[in-house]
């Protein structure tokens, strides 16, 4: 019978009689209401079980102390920030450049024109704050890493020419590490274990302004609690992170 995904809240509701029990990775209900879990179930106290040897069958009257039982202490191991991987790595990313005060510009990626002014003045940026909107469109897949090097010809406004070859993989991120300011205890060691920068690839972030080339990485990473406590509904940081700098 098709199943279809439901969330953490409702797997909570099926268990409430165990507050322990707080959460699934994998949660699902079939189409006569009942609900099992698969995969790995985090329970309080600072217990995980990475993986469940057959489905467990709940239904919403079942007492969920029953189900704990099924559980036997030799599938649990602690849930802790050392289990998970660090640093965080990514296998794909998005990359966008934006030039500023250059008199021409060339940016050329894959194949792919970045410069929206090429043979005339790029000018300023629009507001001091442009840099808390900007964003990459261009996907880099995992199968197609690393890239071909980014070539950069702009002239800067004292008029002179310049030129830049860089590799963005080999010369920049070797280690494909994924910068953010979040700490190793802050970070969701779920969302850490098992996706990472795996599913939600960073942007790499190129700013060609005058005589200077800026490269940024920004990521998403999950933190176990809201890090603005005036946005609670954002369980997360976004930060934009100076990579590498060159003035020619």
């Amino acid at each position: 019978m098709p199943v279809d995904a439901i969330d953490d809240l409702e797997i909570r509701l099926a268990t409430r009689n165990h507050p322990g029990l707080w959460r699934s990775d994998r949660c699902y209900a079939d189409l006569g209401g009942r609900t099992f879990v698969e995969g790995r179930l985090a329970l309080g106290h600072g217990w995980s079980c990475p993986a469940l040897e057959r489905r467990q069958w709940l239904n919403p009257g079942i007492s969920s102390s029953n189900f704990y039982k099924a559980l036997t202490m030799s599938n649990l191991v602690p849930n802790n920030s050392s289990s998970i991987p660090w640093p965080l790595t990514f296998d794909a990313f998005s990359f966008g450049a934006s030039c500023y005060n250059t008199l021409a510009s060339n940016v050329i990626f894959m194949n792919h024109q970045f410069a929206l002014v090429i043979d005339g003045p790029s000018g300023e940026p629009r507001s001091p704050e442009w840099k808390d909107r900007w964003t990459a469109g261009f996907i880099v897949m995992a199968d197609e890493m690393p890239p071909d090097p980014v070539e950069l010809r702009w002239t800067s406004l004292d008029g002179v020419e310049h030129y830049a070859e860089i590799d963005l993989i080999k010369d920049i991120f070797p280690e494909q590490v994924v910068l953010h300011n979040v700490s190793k205890e802050d970070v969701n060691e779920d969302w850490a274990r098992y996706e990472g920068g795996k599913t939600n690839p960073p942007q790499i972030l190129m700013e060609v302004n005058d005589r200077t080339i800026n490269i940024y990485l920004k990521a998403m990473v999950l933190t176990k609690l809201p890090p603005n406590p005036k946005r609670p509904d954002i369980v997360g940081c976004h930060d934009l992170v100076l990579a590498w700098t060159k003035t020619s």
